[in-house]
């Protein structure tokens, strides 16, 4: 099976859904599946030195990165925008059987939804916490 995973960055700085996505492509390259991820070159308070737009392959599985759109523009950089991802889903989305949509909220996974259902592509979305009632009770200031 060809499965793409969207998640809005790969940087082990954010934690668990990053650490969960390159867990999980690794376990399904294992099964012989051809795990894409896609993703952002964020690394939370910088831009990864790393090749972009193409891909890196590691423990079976490719990644590629694209840059962030406008990154200087902080509302932008918080919701991981970019026109390169944008413009590679759109071209390569109808290719894979399932796409694997990390997280809510924020640009990636919204264009990826979009487009997996526009292709008719089926997809998953792992919200990994996001509905957690105490994130909807906090106040930002």
């Amino acid at each position: 099976m060809r499965i793409l995973t969207v998640i809005c960055s790969l940087s082990l700085r954010h934690g668990g859904p990053s650490l969960a996505c390159l867990d999980q492509s690794k376990a399904l390259a294992s099964l012989r599946h051809q795990i894409t991820i896609y993703t952002t070159n964020d690394n939370v308070d910088s831009l990864s030195d790393i090749p972009l737009k193409q891909p890196i392959n590691k423990d079976g599985y490719q990644i590629y990165f694209f840059p962030l759109t406008y990154a200087f523009i902080a509302p932008l950089r918080k919701y991981y925008f970019s026109i390169p991802l944008m413009q590679a889903l759109h071209n390569t989305i109808s290719l894979f059987d399932l796409v694997y949509i990390f997280s809510l909220y924020r640009f990636p996974p919204t264009i990826a939804a979009l487009y997996a259902r526009s292709f008719r592509v089926p997809y998953i979305m792992n919200p990994h916490g996001f509905l957690y009632p105490f994130l909807f009770r906090k106040i930002a200031y």
